[in-house]
Protein backbone atom coordinates (compact mmCIF):
# COMPACT_ATOMS: atom_id res chain seq x y z
CA UNK A 1 0.00 0.00 0.00
CA UNK A 2 1.24 3.31 -0.98
CA UNK A 3 0.53 6.39 1.56
CA UNK A 4 0.06 9.89 -0.01
CA UNK A 5 1.96 12.46 2.26
CA UNK A 6 -0.69 15.27 3.28
CA UNK A 7 -0.34 18.64 2.16
CA UNK A 8 0.59 21.44 4.25
CA UNK A 9 -2.43 23.96 4.75
CA UNK A 10 -2.26 27.17 2.37
CA UNK A 11 -1.80 29.49 5.57
CA UNK A 12 1.56 27.29 6.77
CA UNK A 13 2.44 27.77 3.16
CA UNK A 14 1.71 31.44 3.26
CA UNK A 15 4.13 31.91 5.75
CA UNK A 16 6.82 29.97 4.41
CA UNK A 17 6.51 32.06 1.77
CA UNK A 18 6.21 35.21 3.29
CA UNK A 19 9.47 34.74 5.76
CA UNK A 20 11.67 33.34 2.88
CA UNK A 21 10.16 36.70 0.61
CA UNK A 22 10.79 39.01 3.24
CA UNK A 23 14.51 37.22 3.67
CA UNK A 24 15.11 37.49 -0.21
CA UNK A 25 13.79 41.29 -0.27
CA UNK A 26 16.14 42.50 2.42
CA UNK A 27 18.62 43.35 0.22
CA UNK A 28 16.38 45.41 -2.34
CA UNK A 29 14.55 47.56 0.02
CA UNK A 30 15.43 50.21 -1.86
CA UNK A 31 14.41 49.53 -4.78
CA UNK A 32 10.44 48.67 -3.12
CA UNK A 33 7.58 50.70 -3.55
CA UNK A 34 7.34 53.62 -0.64
CA UNK A 35 3.49 52.55 -1.10
CA UNK A 36 3.28 49.03 0.90
CA UNK A 37 -0.61 49.20 -0.25
CA UNK A 38 -0.16 49.48 -3.85
CA UNK A 39 1.16 45.76 -3.52
CA UNK A 40 -1.00 42.52 -4.86
CA UNK A 41 -0.38 38.77 -3.40
CA UNK A 42 -1.29 36.24 -5.87
CA UNK A 43 -1.33 32.46 -5.73
CA UNK A 44 -1.24 29.79 -8.04
CA UNK A 45 -0.78 25.80 -8.17
CA UNK A 46 1.82 24.18 -10.50
CA UNK A 47 2.08 20.85 -9.87
CA UNK A 48 3.32 20.06 -5.90
CA UNK A 49 4.29 23.66 -5.68
CA UNK A 50 2.14 26.52 -4.41
CA UNK A 51 3.26 30.11 -5.82
CA UNK A 52 2.93 33.05 -4.39
CA UNK A 53 3.60 36.03 -6.43
CA UNK A 54 4.11 39.77 -4.95
CA UNK A 55 3.22 42.28 -7.44
CA UNK A 56 1.95 45.75 -8.06
CA UNK A 57 -0.80 45.35 -10.36
CA UNK A 58 -1.16 47.27 -13.64
CA UNK A 59 -4.05 48.26 -15.47
CA UNK A 60 -4.37 45.52 -17.06
CA UNK A 61 -2.90 41.49 -16.26
CA UNK A 62 0.23 42.55 -19.33
CA UNK A 63 1.15 45.29 -17.25
CA UNK A 64 1.69 44.01 -13.59
CA UNK A 65 4.86 44.43 -12.43
CA UNK A 66 6.50 41.09 -10.45
CA UNK A 67 8.46 42.24 -7.80
CA UNK A 68 8.79 38.26 -6.66
CA UNK A 69 7.67 34.90 -6.61
CA UNK A 70 7.98 32.09 -3.62
CA UNK A 71 7.25 28.45 -4.51
CA UNK A 72 6.50 26.41 -1.62
CA UNK A 73 6.24 22.90 -1.88
CA UNK A 74 3.12 21.54 -0.65
CA UNK A 75 4.06 17.93 0.77
CA UNK A 76 7.59 19.41 2.03
CA UNK A 77 7.45 22.68 2.89
CA UNK A 78 10.55 23.32 0.46
CA UNK A 79 10.22 27.17 -0.84
CA UNK A 80 12.80 29.02 -3.45
CA UNK A 81 11.94 32.87 -3.90
CA UNK A 82 13.04 34.22 -7.47
CA UNK A 83 13.32 38.31 -7.37
CA UNK A 84 12.32 40.21 -10.19
CA UNK A 85 14.00 43.71 -9.10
Amino acid sequence: MTLTPNALSEPDMEEIARLATQEALAEYQDRLPEDMAQLTLGTSTQGDEVIFELYIAGETAMDDQVISQAFVNKFTGDVRVDVHL
